[in-house]
């Protein structure tokens, strides 16, 4: 039997024992040959865990209910003080804040807690935007009172006061990364994925005016939904084992995607309803495949949505409705049974394997690139009209508006004219 190769000092010898004193009691015949091989093969004694585990306990909500508090309170202070401090003034404190972030998750990573450092690692990246605004603002970069400029339809704000924030939402990716690169934690990759919708939605401003994107409705966002969530599942797919960072791009990606069905559902109530439950049917899938409860999530919202529409618009009054989903329910939950029962095999197989790559993922993702694109295209047009129809309509309403304060002023004078008339005395 090998020896199991163990240095003085090693914590895998029990009780503090060193490799020495056993070799000396085997030489000394205090103990055998094969007492000490026994004692070398005792496991390894670790050092008790500080932390708790990662996951919904009271270790994790405190750290966030701290990390909150925390970005609440200096964001409140910030706005209170934001015209005495200055970009100067907000820099400086920024800058100070971040250091002290900065050094609170080295304290903590060296005292054995690495959750906390890790949120303090983030609040430090939360502190970027806020330097990268100050630094953009004395350098005169940063336009603090857009001036509207005269468009197509009429007063539009200019592309340039929303350009000026994707340096700091740039920052902020940059400054994720470099803290990714030093401690491997998925939650860093959240400012990432928030930044990325923000971006996407100023760099539309390169080829749109902000009344344009309003009038697109839910396709731009619908746009970088599908953007955030096939860069989730890059990382999913790239990195089973690691941090999750994918599930941060999931979360932001599937939020973009609930206000572009709210902004379709204005539009067309029945074609929005009809395709979150093709969504959700796709979610269920997609839960089941890659083993994550956010798409479940989705899906079980998307389904109280369209039940919802049913219940509301399409059947209002069918007494029927309800007696069909119960039944509907009560013969899923028996099917499913059966299926366990008929099919224990399956279902073993089926919950023994992890995370599996969802069959056509890919081709799907980049279908609906470019049907988003597509649609956001085809809709150029009718986004013109409908801003041209704002604008006439407000210009209507100014000009009702101008009359009526004419009329009025013109009753105004007659009434005062005629009470001088009748209190002028007669001749």
């Amino acid at each position: 039997m090998s020896r199991p190769q163990a240095e003085i000092g090693s914590p895998t010898l029990p009780d503090g024992v060193v490799r020495a004193h056993l070799e000396r009691a085997v030489a000394g015949g205090i103990i055998s040959r094969a007492q000490c091989e026994a004692i070398l093969a005792l496991p390894a004694e670790r050092a008790p865990e500080l932390e708790a585990r990662h996951g919904v306990n009271a270790a994790t909500v405190a750290y966030w209910a701290g990390g909150i508090a925390v970005l609440f309170a200096f964001g409140w202070f910030l706005i209170a003080r934001w015209d005495v401090l200055g970009a100067s003034g907000v820099l400086a404190v920024s800058l100070l804040y971040a250091a002290l972030f900065v050094w609170a998750a080295r304290l903590f990573e060296q005292h054995g807690f690495p959750y906390a450092a890790t949120i303090a690692t983030l609040l430090a990246v939360a502190m970027v935007p806020l330097i990268t605004w100050a630094a953009l603002s004395l350098v005169g970069w940063w336009n603090p009172y857009p001036l509207p400029h005269q468009g197509s339809g009429g007063s539009l704000t200019p592309p340039r006061d929303d350009l000026q924030w994707l340096p700091v939402e740039l920052m902020t990716i940059i400054a994720a990364l470099v803290a990714i690169t030093r401690r491997r934690a998925g939650v860093l990759a959240l400012p990432i994925a928030v930044s990325l919708g923000f971006a996407g939605v100023h760099v539309m401003r390169l080829f749109f005016e902000s009344e344009m994107q309003s009038a697109m409705g839910g396709r731009i966002p619908l746009l970088i939904a599908v953007v955030l969530l096939g860069v989730g599942y890059a990382a999913d797919r790239a990195a089973d084992d690691g941090p999750d960072y994918a599930i941060w791009f999931y979360a932001v990606g599937l939020w973009a995607l609930t206000i572009a069905m709210l902004e379709f559902s204005s539009e067309s109530t029945r074609i929005a309803a009809h395709a979150t439950l093709a969504l959700a049917i796709v979610f269920c899938v997609v839960a089941i495949r890659l083993r994550r409860r956010i798409f479940l999530v989705a899906a079980f919202a998307g389904f109280i949505g369209y039940l919802a529409y049913l219940t509301f618009s399409e059947f209002p009054n069918a007494l029927s409705l309800p007696i069909v989903l119960a039944t509907l329910g009560l013969v899923t939950i028996i099917a499913t049974v059966w299926v366990q029962r008929r099919y224990p095999g399956l279902v073993r197989r089926a919950d023994a394997e992890r995370r599996r790559p969802v069959p056509g993922a890919p081709i799907a993702l980049v279908g609906g690139l470019l049907i988003a694109v597509v649609m956001l295209v085809a809709n150029v047009p009718a986004a013109h009209a409908r801003v041209a129809e704002q604008y006439q309509r407000a210009a209507v309403s100014r000009a009702l508006n101008r009359n009526a304060a004419k009329r009025d002023s013109i009753s105004g004078n007659r009434r005062a004219r005629a009470r001088i008339s009748v209190s002028r005395p007669v001749p």
